[in-house]
């Protein structure tokens, strides 16, 4: 599993501090796009898998943007995944 050391979430937490909720979104929201392209892409040959690779690695940022700004989500993800 991909994880983040404890300097880089501190890195992302301070630059996510100095960010409104607005440019959190927008940032999210952009990088997510870019990674639905990549895989739209790649199922027609015009993208590689380190494009979609570089893509998830910003959005795993994005994501973890998010939950600094808006709070842990693991209850949600453990209920999503074991269908409780």
């Amino acid at each position: 599993m991909t994880k983040f050391s404890q300097n880089q979430l501190n890195l992302i937490e301070k630059t996510v501090s100095n960010w409104s909720d607005d440019k959190t979104i927008k940032r999210a929201s952009e990088e997510l796009l870019e990674l639905s392209l990549s895989l739209l892409h790649f199922d027609r040959n015009k993208a590689s898998i380190s494009d979609i690779k570089k893509e998830m690695a910003d959005v795993k940022i994005a994501l973890q943007h998010l939950e600094f700004r808006f709070g842990n989500y693991q209850s949600d993800l453990d209920k999503r995944v074991i269908k409780e």
